[in-house]
């Protein structure tokens, strides 16, 4: 929307004006609305004055910054990705198909005889063939009636949507079937579920995982100017860590750890409608976490090495991010997660005089969100610690600021559970108390 506007502002401008000046350049990556701004924060720029910052077209390592006559004035190759490397071991499970039942059968159709079946599907589909058909005898004069979709040349679907199992149990057990008594024919619709006997382990197996440690986006939040919600993130600032003029970024730290304190639970191997197989995972720790970040310099140097300690760790949906907070003359880094299994807020005071970083808060949170990482349509789960004395607006937005859902809690009820309707990515969970931001935690929808 916002590009939209720039675009018809630019529109405008060119009927109002007689003449303009123009610059080719080579291609700008401007991203999208949830990766990095076009610019450092003025406040962390080192002439006060803002500058154009894009992605290099071919390598988004690369940063280019350019002057206000578009004029490139500096390259800066920042580090890549760092592979995070460890193994999980899984006890696998199996476990047998007893028994199937059908517990719902609707009729939907019924025809006169089995030839009026026959050209009612000529009729729907003129390439129908008899030859498609899965017939099954009952006994006494009685046949079961289904398609084998993978012989049928027009059929909208496949077994797998139209045989209960068919992974497993192949065409035994058939969603929409028809019976043919001997004279008329009725066509069902057909529920079933499955009986199963006890999981039996099927041993042990060690899996070697990767996960990839991006360089840490800020989210620039100056409370001096209003900004109670940044809608971007950046990447390179200049005098948010020291006075000068080069270039820092930050880099993360990972480690096993066990931060979210919630189950394991199982995996199933062969997702489906039955579903004979599942693992487990075993080894602690097993959870992948912050443990800490490193502030590295344009040249590669690495400035200032943090590890969080005092228990705290930030759990696998807020690996990519924190928060730069701006409060009068001071500015904190911060950090969501958990200490000691419990949700809070870890924050660094900022001094660029004396290039240091010093921990001067764990802040317990207020509101407990689980789980953090999860598919549409899962319920999130919202607990409020103090109770919400005051009642709360929760807000899921997008990371670009853009609000997905808004559910209202009265004062006194202390939980939520809020069936999430957006598609796959990262979401902000906020939670407004008299019309204020209290406190934001981040989802990752699947």
């Amino acid at each position: 929307m916002k590009a939209r506007f720039f675009f018809l502002y630019g529109v405008m401008m060119f009927m109002t004006i007689p003449s303009l000046s123009q610059k080719v350049t080579e291609p700008f990556d401007f991203g999208y609305p949830d990766k990095p701004a076009l610019s450092i924060p003025k406040e962390f720029s080192y002439t006060g004055v803002p500058c154009l910052m894009m992605y290099d077209s071919q390598d988004r390592n690369i940063l280019k910054v350019y002057d206000d006559n578009l004029d490139e004035v500096k390259k800066i190759t920042m580090k890549e990705d760092i592979p995070f490397r460890y193994q999980l071991t899984y006890q696998d499970e199996v476990r047998d198909v007893i028994s199937v039942e059908e517990v719902q059968k609707v009729q939907f159709v019924e025809y006169s005889s089995y030839v009026e079946f026959v050209e009612k599907e000529k009729l729907i589909n003129p390439n129908f063939s008899e030859s498609e058909l899965v017939i099954v005898e009952l006994g006494g004069g009685v046949r079961r009636i289904s398609y084998n979709y993978s012989e049928c040349k027009d059929c909208y679907g496949s077994n797998y949507d139209f045989y209960f199992g068919y992974a497993t149990l192949d065409k035994k057990y058939p969603k929409v079937y028809f019976i043919d008594g001997g004279q008329e024919v009725k066509g069902y619709r057909a529920k079933y579920e499955a009986q199963y006997s006890a999981w039996r382990s099927e041993g042990t197996r060690v899996v070697d995982c990767e996960r990839s440690q991006k360089r840490i986006r800020l989210c620039n939040i100056n409370l001096n100017q209003g900004d109670g919600e940044a809608e971007r993130y950046f990447e390179l600032s200049q005098t948010l860590f020291n006075k000068d003029a080069s270039y820092e970024y930050i880099m993360p730290k990972y480690k096993l750890g066990t931060s979210t304190g919630l189950p394991n639970g199982s995996l199933p191997e062969n997702y489906g409608e039955i579903i004979t197989s599942r693992s487990y995972i075993i080894s602690e720790p097993n959870e992948v976490v912050l443990e800490g970040f490193q502030i590295v310099s344009e040249s590669g140097d690495i400035v200032s090495d943090i590890t969080f300690g005092d228990g705290f760790e930030c759990n696998s949906g807020d690996l990519g991010s924190a928060y730069v907070i701006t409060m009068g003359a001071k500015t904190y880094l911060a950090f969501d997660g958990y200490c000691n299994g419990e949700s809070a807020t870890i924050f660094y005071k900022i001094d660029n005089t004396l290039n240091a970083l010093q921990k001067v808060k764990i802040a317990p949170s207020s509101m407990k969100v689980s789980p953090t990482i999860l598919k549409r349509g899962a319920t999130i789960h919202v607990n409020f610690v103090d109770g919400n004395q005051q009642g709360s607006d929760i807000v899921i937005s997008s990371v670009s600021g853009v609000t997905m859902q808004r559910v209202k809690r009265p004062a006194g009820q202390s939980s939520v559970q809020i069936p999430t309707q957006s598609f796959s990515g990262m979401y902000c969970i906020g939670r407004y108390v008299n019309g204020g931001n209290k406190e934001t935690k981040k989802i990752i929808v699947k």
